[in-house]
C-alpha cells in the first residue's frame, strides 16, 4: 500500500484503518506496517503511531517486537498514550500463549505508569487468565495502582478489572471491592460485571 509508506501521516492512518478490516495480515503487510511505524518515528502525530501499534499487536506481527521494545518500551514515559499502546502491543507479541502474563509482570515491574496501564489493558481486552499465583501477584501489585493520579485521568485499572471476570473469585474480591468505591464510571461498570463473573464489551 503506497499510502502506508508515503509522506502523509493522514493517508498512512487511513491505510492502517483499511488494513485493520482484514482478519489477519501476511508477512509483507506486517513488514510494511512496521516500516510505517519507523517512518513515524519522531513525528508529533500520536494518533498514527497508536493506530499502527494497535494493529501490529492485534495481528501478531512478531517481527515488530524488538523495534517496539527498543524504541517505545525502553523509552517510555509516564502518562503517555503512545507508550501505553506500545505496552499493550508488546504484551500481545511477547507472550508465549494467550494466558502467558509474564510480559504483563515485566511491564508492571518497570513502575512506569503508561506501561503498567497498557499491560493491564491487554489482560482485559484479551480476556487473559493467568495461573493462580500470577493472578495473586498482579492483584497485589496493582490493587491501588493509579490512586494518586492527576485529576482528569481515568482509572488505569480498567483492563485488570475487566479481566477479573474470569479469575479466581477469592483472589480478586478485595481488588474489585476497592474498584467499586471509585467514582470512575468505566471501571465501576466493568467491576460490577466482573463480580458477577461477566465479561463486557470494552471501550
Amino acid at each position: 500500500m503506497n499510502e502506508l509508506l508515503g509522506k502523509s501521516t493522514v493517508a498512512r492512518r487511513k491505510a492502517v484503518r483499511q488494513l485493520s478490516l482484514k482478519p489477519e495480515l501476511n508477512e509483507l503487510e506486517c513488514r510494511e506496517l512496521l516500516q510505517a511505524l519507523i517512518i513515524e518515528e519522531g513525528s508529533p502525530y500520536w494518533e498514527t503511531k497508536a493506530a499502527i501499534l494497535d494493529l501490529l499487536g492485534e495481528r501478531k506481527c512478531q517481527e515488530s517486537l524488538q523495534y517496539i521494545k527498543t524504541e517505545y518500551i525502553d523509552k517510555a514515559i509516564d502518562f503517555d498514550l503512545v507508550s501505553m499502546r506500545a505496552s499493550r502491543a508488546y504484551v500481545r507479541l511477547a507472550r508465549a500463549h494467550s494466558n502467558d502474563a509474564l510480559p504483563v509482570l515485566e511491564m508492571i515491574n518497570t513502575s512506569i505508569y503508561s506501561l503498567t496501564e497498557g499491560a493491564l489493558e491487554a489482560l482485559g481486552y484479551d480476556k487473559m487468565c493467568p495461573d493462580i499465583e500470577t493472578q495473586r501477584t498482579i492483584i497485589s501489585k496493582c490493587i491501588h495502582f493509579g490512586v494518586n493520579r492527576a485529576r482528569g485521568y481515568s482509572d488505569p485499572r480498567y483492563g485488570l478489572a475487566a479481566a477479573c471476570a474470569g479469575w479466581d473469585e477469592e483472589i480478586v474480591k478485595p481488588f474489585l471491592e476497592n474498584c467499586l468505591q471509585t467514582n470512575d464510571a468505566p471501571i465501576l461498570y466493568v467491576a460490577q460485571n466482573a463480580v458477577k463473573k461477566k465479561y463486557v464489551k470494552l471501550r
